[in-house]
């Protein structure tokens, strides 16, 4: 009765229209030093976001990955894009590459005509799936992306192999289980355009607990990642920051969420736009930015010792 007297009043019954959205960050008002949500509606909705928005070196293109978008039906893990074309923001899509399987994660590289992310979809041909995700990537052409190629060994292995991010010097970080019964932070070196065998990052970055990357500054210069403590009763989950000292080695864990007031219920993520400017955070499947300055602070609160929360 409602949608009968809503057409009665010449109700518009089409298909929904994408919003009118110019500008770098789809034309965001700039956030201060507190979390702002990111694009409400669009990019951080009422469905389950489960990454962060991965944008290219010059801003113009965007990945998502998002758990359910219900104009597309079955729910599943997706990658959804986006590109500025005459400085206007296209629809969120289902990329050409992206299947049925679950995909995930994402990082550029430095030129940006590369694109990394982690995939369930099958390695050997007329497989089902793969049993746990692995990274592949697809070359920019000329209609878009092409199609996905395994990344393969020394970088893949057995279980849980998946997001990645590239350094600005090619070196390859990602997350893996690799037999070692909890999910760790690798490091992959580039040597004449092929990845060298991970190495496992040392401690503080790698801990007893479930550690799984979600940033790596262009110049290594920190970290960002996922920590969650399953030892006790109650899961503790922690958004962590580690700075790297003059001596090569890293500095003890800052907790982003304590120092930023996040919620932290559920999944936590955390990343920097390619422009240094903001850092993006997702706390509890919603998405919001802030300006980065608040890592500079961190910084040195981490060279002094003073780590506490934000006022």
């Amino acid at each position: 009765k409602m949608v009968a007297f809503l057409e009665q009043r010449r109700a518009d019954i089409g298909p929904s229209s994408f919003p009118v959205l110019e500008g770098p960050y789809f034309g965001m008002k700039e956030p201060g030093e507190k979390p702002e949500i990111f694009v409400p509606g669009i990019i951080s909705t009422d469905e389950r976001e489960h990454g962060l928005p991965v944008f290219s070196p010059d801003g113009r293109e965007v990945f998502i990955c998002i758990q359910f978008r219900e104009r597309y039906g079955k729910r599943g893990q997706h990658l959804f894009h986006s590109r500025m074309e005459n400085n206007r923001w296209t629809d969120l899509h289902k990329p050409s590459f992206t299947t049925k399987y679950r995909n995930g994660g994402g990082t550029f590289s430095k030129d940006g005509n590369r694109f990394f992310f982690h995939t369930n979809r099958p390695v050997e041909e007329g497989a089902e799936r793969n049993p746990s995700p692995h990274i592949w990537y697809v070359e920019k052409c000329d209609s878009g992306w092409g199609d996905p190629v395994y990344l393969g060994k020394p970088v893949n292995a057995e279980g849980f192999c998946g997001s990645p991010c590239m350094a600005e010097n090619g070196t390859l970080y990602f997350s893996a289980d690799r037999g070692a019964g909890n999910r760790n932070v690798y490091r992959s070196r580039q040597v004449g355009g092929r990845f060298q065998e991970p190495e496992i990052l040392p401690a503080p970055i790698n801990s007893p607990h479930y550690d799984s990357l979600t940033y790596v500054a262009p110049d290594e210069s920190f970290i960002i990642l996922y920590r969650i403590d399953f030892t006790g009763a109650i899961n503790i989950r922690d958004l962590l920051i580690f700075f790297k000292r003059s001596e090569g080695c890293w500095s003890d864990p800052i907790s982003l969420k304590d120092s930023l007031r996040l919620k932290g219920s559920d999944l936590l993520m955390g990343c920097v736009s390619p422009d240094n400017k903001y850092l993006f955070l997702l706390d509890d499947m919603d998405i919001y930015w802030v300006n980065a300055r608040v890592i500079d602070d961190l910084r040195i609160d981490a060279v002094s010792g003073r780590i506490g929360k934000r006022d």
